[in-house]
């Protein structure tokens, strides 16, 4: 490991100047237990966002929790704190837990807390429940430049949802797109809106056997394809999800082997519209990812999977078997995630190696800083902790 402290440097990141800026503050002012206790909460923080910027809410929530805790402990100020919370109610939105996102909410609001992260979050939840007249009305309020610039492009992709025209709508979400600082925030936003034009698609039963009429006199064209989409649409609008569902597993069987974008559009539709019970949900979210054509929609099935499923020994092997495949579309996206993983876990060894496989296999990647970062934790929580290896990397950073 020591060996990539003189192989690789890197610019200095602002949360990652924490550490280093609460080791010497604390030297002067505190104790030694004090120290450990900022250092630990300042390491839960930056992997917990981490965590939940690669697409790993469920381990972003462990790492918070345990960032909230160290707080206490560590007497961190109250706007730090608010921080974790926002992080904490994303990390609960991201896995659908709408509930526990507001219980956080409330808490900043008894505190006095009324920024635009807490009215962004707020539209979040509308948009996510279909309150569209609580959405209209927070929308009203929140501007872009009310957040963080980090955050911006979630308000614009909002302002695309309530946009009057469909026009003004596709101009917002490319916007959103552009403003987009990670590949996954993209395949959030290419997903959320995918889901709502599921949701938004009515129908009747008169529509319904006209659609399955029309698939089937043209099926094996692309006109056919098409119709078979509007049709399972319909029936999940219906209500008829089974329904729904068999009808794609037939279009599946129909497609067969072949990987092209037809397959891969019905692989990501059954993911969207099966749910985490669905042991065949989970398998043609690993196929996509795994054997898929399309970038974006790879991304978007590798968001379903990681965020709706436990983290897990099944998930970790699956990880693994596509990282060794070579030149997969997304290698880089998912070596950042196992090495998420890894820590969690942790696996010291396999961070160890995903984290020089960032750097060497895409020196122009924005992720070496937490590839640095990575190696950081795992000196800090190796059996014993290597102190002076933790801030050798951190120094570099």
């Amino acid at each position: 490991m020591t060996r990539l402290i003189s192989k690789f440097q890197f610019r200095i990141f602002p949360k990652v100047l924490l550490v280093p800026m609460l080791v010497s503050w604390s030297v002067l002012r505190g104790t030694v237990e004090e120290t450990r206790l900022r250092l630990q909460f300042a390491l839960n923080e930056s992997a917990a966002s981490d965590a939940l910027q690669v697409g790993l809410p469920r381990i972003a929530i462990s790492l918070y929790k345990d960032a909230l805790e160290n707080a206490a402990k560590a007497q961190v100020p109250q706007s730090e704190v608010r921080k974790l919370r926002l992080g904490l109610t994303s990390s609960f939105l991201a896995i659908g837990e709408i509930e526990l996102a507001k219980e956080e909410l409330k808490i900043l609001e008894h505190s006095g807390e009324q920024s635009g992260e807490v009215l962004l979050h707020l539209a979040l939840i509308s948009f996510l429940e279909r309150d569209i007249e609580g959405l209209n009305e927070l929308m009203v309020e929140l501007k872009p430049q009310d957040v963080s610039e980090e955050n911006r492009s979630w308000v614009v992709f909002l302002q695309g949802m309530v946009a009057p025209s469909a026009a003004e709508s596709e101009v917002l979400h490319s916007q959103a797109l552009k403003m987009a600082i990670t590949l996954e925030r993209r395949a959030d936003f290419r997903l959320l809106r995918y889901r709502n034009e599921i949701i938004e698609t009515g129908g009747s039963e008169v529509l319904a056997a006209n659609l399955k009429r029309q698939m089937e006199e043209f099926r094996g064209r692309p006109a056919g394809q098409e119709f078979a989409v509007q049709y399972v649409m319909v029936l999940n609008s219906l209500g008829k999800k089974a329904e729904a569902l068999e009808e794609l597993r037939h279009q599946l069987e129909l497609a067969g082997n072949e990987k092209g974008i037809w397959r891969d559009r019905l692989l990501l539709l059954y993911g969207v519209l099966s749910s985490p019970e669905d042991d065949t949900g989970r398998a043609v979210l690993e196929s996509l990812v795994e054997t898929g054509t399309n970038h974006e929609w790879m991304g978007m099935g590798l968001r379903l999977l990681t965020s709706r499923f436990e983290v897990n020994k099944k998930i970790t092997l699956f990880l693994d078997n596509i990282l060794k495949l070579p030149d997969h579309k997304l290698s880089e996206t998912i070596l950042v995630m196992r090495l998420k993983l890894a820590l969690e876990l942790k696996q010291n060894a396999v961070a160890e190696r995903c984290a020089l496989r960032i750097m060497e296999e895409f020196p122009g990647s924005p992720q070496k800083p937490d590839a640095i970062r990575a190696l950081a934790a795992a000196a800090w929580r190796g059996n014993p902790p290597q102190y002076r290896l933790t801030a050798d990397f951190l120094r570099r950073l």
